[in-house]
């Protein structure tokens, strides 16, 4: 796993890399040519930041199952580019201290799989409430806190994965979930507000 905090992935930077699954950049970034040429083992690259930039070859001969997540669009990236996937789905902001919070989730799959790679710290308040596709929802180790009402009144949702260190989970966080029958040990938690699992299955 990478972290990339400069603001440009240079030229063949990552040149036929065979060691790489996961590429994290921090801020707003550009992707210069042939920068991940070759990297057949790389599965995700998370991008942060707005306004992200890319040249149309950075990932030739890359691996063919890679997804790209992105806070908004990619100038110069498209599907086309070695059949990347490009997925857009979740809508972050930074906090001043480098915490990177989901504020708004816009996709529409059953199963979630929210990302290492974008190194969630936070789900904010209300981000799945009232979502009537989810059934599952994988939470990664990035994340600690559970903000109020994010799950709630998911009327089909059964099984929350993952979640190991999550410290904070908000009031009503679950509440109103009939199905939610599986949710991980969270060995880490430190508060569970009130009402947090109120109706649930």
């Amino acid at each position: 796993e990478i972290y990339v905090r400069s603001d440009t992935v240079g030229e063949e930077v990552f040149y036929n890399c065979k060691s790489i699954s996961s590429v994290h950049c921090v801020n707003t970034v550009t992707i210069e040519s042939n920068a991940f040429y070759g990297t057949e083992t790389l599965s995700e690259i998370g991008l942060v930041g707005n306004n992200n930039s890319c040249a149309n070859n950075a990932f030739l001969e890359s691996n063919e199952n890679l997804t790209v997540y992105s806070n908004g669009s990619v100038n110069g990236l498209d599907s086309s580019n070695n059949n990347i996937k490009i997925c857009t789905d979740y809508s972050l902001r930074t906090k001043s201290n480098g915490n990177i919070i989901l504020q708004a989730y816009l996709g529409s799959a059953t199963d979630v799989k929210i990302p290492q790679c974008l190194k969630i710290y936070e789900i904010d308040s209300s981000v799945f409430e009232g979502n009537t596709n989810i059934e599952s929802v994988h939470i990664p180790n990035s994340v600690r806190n559970i903000g109020e009402r994010a799950f709630a009144s998911c009327p089909y949702l059964e099984e929350i994965s993952c979640a190991c260190n999550v410290t904070n989970v908000g009031p009503y966080a679950f509440s109103n979930c009939p199905k939610l029958e599986r949710v991980p040990s969270m060995k880490s938690l430190e508060i569970v507000d009130e009402y947090a699992f109120s109706s649930t299955g």
